[in-house]
């Protein structure tokens, strides 16, 4: 029975590629979250990719149990002025200007997911997810 399932979970990695998409980390930022909107959240960095990503292209969700998945906006800490997200760099994240998560969500874990937009379309590829709990 153990060969068996083995063989099989071979058989899914082979057939589906890896199936690690952690290519990110995220730190919450110091910043409590509070009733008023644009809040800073958390910061996402690259840990690893194939490539470098187009700025234009990406797309940060945040997702809490229970919630819909929000897109956030950001800021790209580009160390080397290439104008596209290469490993070791990061992404600042901020609350849309609107208040979606206050002190509520402190303590709980949502799902961060870094997107991006496939050539000449609106599909969107995962690129890698990771958890973000806020702290304060």
């Amino acid at each position: 029975m153990r060969l068996a399932t083995l063989a099989v979970l071979s058989l899914v990695v082979v057939a589906c590629g890896p199936m690690d998409l952690d290519g990110i980390t995220v730190t919450d930022h110091t910043d409590a979250l509070t009733s008023a909107a644009n809040d800073n959240l958390f910061t996402l960095t690259l840990s690893k990719a194939p490539a470098p990503l187009a700025m234009a292209d990406l797309l940060v969700t945040v997702g809490f149990p229970g919630q819909t998945t929000t897109a956030v906006n950001f800021t790209h800490n580009d160390t080397n002025g290439d104008g596209k997200l290469d490993v070791g760099e990061s992404l600042s994240c901020k609350e849309p200007p609107l208040n979606l998560w206050d002190a509520s969500v402190v303590g709980k874990t949502a799902t961060i997911s870094l997107d991006t937009r496939q050539s000449n379309s609106t599909v969107l590829r995962a690129i890698a997810s990771a958890q973000w709990t806020p702290a304060n």
